[in-house]
């Protein structure tokens, strides 16, 4: 029993750091788009990634 509790802690572990690893890779592409989209409002766009890293 106390083996089954430690996989599933162990598999929800390994869910989070999967999700966070996702959201920075999503991060990085969406930074790299806003440097290749440079018509776009620089201005508007600093302000969305400031947001969104602390």
């Amino acid at each position: 029993m106390i083996y089954y509790q430690n996989n599933i802690s162990f598999l929800f572990n390994s869910l989070n750091f999967y999700s966070i690893w996702s959201i920075e890779v999503i991060n990085r592409i969406f930074q790299r788009q806003v440097i290749n989209f440079n018509f776009l409002n620089i201005q508007e766009m600093s302000s969305a990634v400031k947001i969104k890293s602390p």
